[in-house]
């Protein structure tokens, strides 16, 4: 499972079509436009499989008999997790006998507590100064009752749009054929203290989600073994992403929207500050690329 989801991983999507949605600014959300998934006659790439691959659903069951009720969203920039975000908080039916209604502490939750960029490690209550200094004075260790839900996208799209609007500095960049050669590309990714290539930078990201499946899952176990958590492809979520949604929110046990009633981010996948003008990647009416 882990082989094939990194090798489905480490392919290009070369050919989907890209808009520029309008800028915006964090908190307040620009308008979203959405469609219903009877609409929506896109297929998933015959490159990609044929359905959605999400890392960890072996221990939905243990997180679901342990009453856990609250995802986080997590992943790279550029991976799309603010439309990960917005699809699962409009299509995920949490029972009303547990929904917060706090918006701030929603059951769905827009960032992982200690932010949702940060390297998974960044989070454990060790590293506590680290994260202060990194995230700032909004950083919470990471809690094992809660599921972080990590976005990874296709790594040579996810280079091509880091490119494009880099939320680090890149050395040795050309703006007319970055991120090739990719050998010679090099960024500082947030808390690193060094200069890493893209790959490195993305297989460093992911691989600690990677590891983190291999660890024994169990809450009652606050120091050790793996943090609850699921990793979604963006290219499932684009795709296929009433079938996506529906395996994740049915992790916690939660009923999903189906047919007209699922919603599909068709609008700008990008908000906040930070974030200016920006593609957005939408998807064609084949399955060719």
């Amino acid at each position: 499972m882990m082989i094939s989801f990194v090798v489905s991983c480490l392919v290009s999507t070369e050919g989907l079509r890209l808009v520029a949605p309008p800028e915006s600014g964090q908190p307040t959300l620009p308008p979203l436009t959405y469609v219903s998934a009877a609409q929506d006659t896109a297929e998933l790439p015959r490159i990609y499989g044929e359905g959605p691959q999400i890392l960890g659903l072996q221990n939905c069951a243990a997180y679901r008999e342990q009453n856990l009720n609250t995802m986080e969203i997590a992943g790279m920039p550029n991976s799309g997790t603010n439309a990960l975000w917005r699809t699962l908080f409009n299509n995920c039916i949490v029972p009303n006998e547990i929904a917060s209604q706090d918006p701030e502490n929603h059951n769905i939750q827009w960032s992982a507590s200690f932010g949702k960029h940060q390297y998974l490690h960044s989070g454990k209550p060790e590293n506590k100064d680290q994260g202060l200094k990194d995230f700032g004075k909004q950083w919470r260790p990471m809690s094992k009752e809660k599921l972080i839900v990590t976005l990874v996208k296709d790594p040579v799209q996810w280079m091509a749009s880091s490119c494009r609007k880099a939320y680090f500095v890149l050395s040795n960049r050309q703006p007319d054929t970055c991120p090739s050669p990719v050998s010679q590309v090099t960024g500082q990714y947030f808390a690193d203290s060094t200069q890493k290539t893209l790959p490195k930078m993305w297989a460093d990201y992911y691989g600690e989600y990677f590891q983190n499946n291999d660890r024994d899952i169990t809450i009652s176990n606050k120091r050790g073994g793996g943090q609850p958590a699921l990793m979604v492809r963006f290219e499932d979520l684009l795709f296929k992403p009433e079938e996506t949604v529906a395996q994740v929110c049915g992790c916690l046990g939660y009923e999903s929207k189906r047919g007209e009633d699922f919603q599909i981010l068709e609008s700008a996948s990008k908000w906040g500050q930070g974030h200016g003008t920006v593609p957005i990647v939408r998807r064609p009416k084949s399955s060719t690329l």
